[in-house]
């Protein structure tokens, strides 16, 4: 068993000493929590996303996880600041497994644990137009969401990647965000954050994003720009020279006459709607959120750049005669514009919401984060023969698809159900060796797909 025991100690007993200085000191504490236990099966899913193609198996894959977490919001009564400390307990099954039992060496029949921090932030409330968090917390700017989409927060620009988790629609990040409520119906959010893992750790991230409703919440118009390494805390991370990268071509391009290398700095934008038709007619045998239409756009990196050097040479044949360019080209905006929609499908209050959600993004590259974690480069990975098992420029891999449903009984207690085929990217051991060779999606056609049902409760 492998657990990071020491922050939950260390932060458990600062909440404790908090906790009982404000006894007499005017602070409130507020504590909620909630425990889940999921189950599910990969369906199927890409072999060489598992790292290991000869030896690991990819379909009909059992996934079981259990979640434990408690959250403390402390308010300091009268002023109008507050804090928040969360922390979670995750343990799951290894999910991909060996082809062969005696190659599992156990892996895949015992429990992983670990717990890890969710959030620990300080929030002053002013008024309803203004609000300053700091600290660490999550940010979702898209309520209606259930799994694709919030684009802003969970993507890459150079090399443009996706990433998705179940019941989790939302991000993590550190920083500060000003945010609130102007005019009734204008909503904004600026948010100053760093970036806390890999290539580009240490480098300062500016987000704005605004909301305007309007017909009696009939319609919602939203949008964003977050301008990604904005401040970077080691250039030659950010922005990698000449001298520091592979001789490869496929890093390096030309700039008129000269040669350049590609940079992780980038600047997102995002566009969203949403329209609600019950906000026209006063029928009680809605929920809530039944007939909601949505849709959000972003574009993962304005600026086009070059193809790299000797793009139209970098070209390998597979034992099919099927040929492969294996260069690198950001010039199409259009191959870092994804796209996704959602409807909540009427069910008159039999559930908390019936969702059904697309996603269309057309990059020629495989959703893949190795060069960027392993390597520190700026560049998709190598496509090449990887091609033939779904990581191709075509139609197989472009669609995502997401079926969401939830019900809450007596308040406290709640089942989601999802099938999906989305960004899906595998569990493995605490060992970040591993982790590290499974850094692709791992369903990457239409046929691959997973189903998980959720059984939690909170309070």
């Amino acid at each position: 068993m492998k657990m990071n025991t020491l922050p939950a100690i260390v932060i458990t007993a600062l909440v404790i000493t908090v906790a009982g200085f404000g006894e007499e000191g005017g602070v409130k504490l507020t504590p909620s929590g909630f425990g889940s236990y999921e189950v599910g099966q990969i369906v199927e899913a890409n072999p060489i996303s598992t790292g290991d193609v000869m030896n690991i198996k990819a379909d009909h894959l059992l996934v079981q996880k259990v979640f434990i977490g408690l959250n403390l919001h402390l308010s300091y009564e009268p002023l109008p600041i507050s804090t928040n400390i969360g922390l979670e307990m995750k343990s799951f099954t290894v999910s991909p497994r060996s082809k062969l039992i005696s190659m599992d060496q156990g892996q895949a029949t015992r429990f992983f644990y670990f717990t890890y921090l969710t959030r620990a932030d300080f929030v002053y409330s002013h008024s309803d137009a203004f609000n300053l968090e700091v600290g660490f917390f999550p940010v979702k700017y898209n309520e209606n969401a259930r799994n694709l989409g919030e684009y802003l927060f969970r993507t890459g620009t150079y090399p443009q990647y996706i990433i998705t988790n179940f019941d989790f629609a939302a991000a993590r990040v550190t920083g500060l965000n000003a945010f609130g409520t102007l005019l009734g119906n204008l909503n904004y959010q600026t948010l100053l954050t760093i970036n806390t893992e890999y290539a580009t750790m240490g480098d300062l991230n500016l987000t704005g994003i605004t909301s305007y409703s309007f017909l009696d919440r009939f319609c919602e118009l939203g949008a964003g720009v977050s301008f990604c390494s904005i401040i970077s805390a080691d250039a030659r991370h950010t922005h990698p020279p000449l001298k520091d990268v592979t001789q490869s071509d496929r890093y390096k391009y030309l700039d008129g006459i000269d040669t350049n290398t590609y940079t992780f700095a980038g600047t997102k934008l995002m566009g969203r709607i949403l329209i609600d038709p019950k906000s026209l007619f006063q029928i009680d045998i809605f929920g809530k959120d039944d007939l909601k239409l949505y849709a959000e756009a972003a574009v993962l990196g304005v600026k086009n750049y070059p193809t790299s050097i000797n793009y139209e040479s970098t070209i390998i044949i597979n034992a099919d005669n099927d040929t492969f360019n294996i260069g690198t080209r950001y010039d199409d905006i259009m191959k870092r514009l994804p796209i996704m929609f959602g409807i909540n499908v009427p069910t008159f209050k039999l559930l908390d919401v019936l969702n059904f959600e697309a996603q269309w993004f057309g990059s020629i590259y495989p959703n893949d984060m190795a060069e960027y974690i392993r390597d520190g480069i700026p560049v998709p990975i190598c496509r090449g023969p990887w091609e033939a098992w779904g990581y191709a420029d075509s139609t197989r891999d472009n669609w995502k698809w997401s079926f969401y449903a939830k019900k809450t009984l007596a308040n406290h207690f709640n089942v989601v159900l999802q099938v999906a085929s989305d960004h899906l990217r595998w569990d493995y051991s605490a060992d970040y060796g591993k982790q590290s060779g499974l850094l692709s999606e791992a369903l990457t056609r239409p046929n691959h797909m997973y189903w998980v049902v959720k059984m939690g409760y909170n309070f």
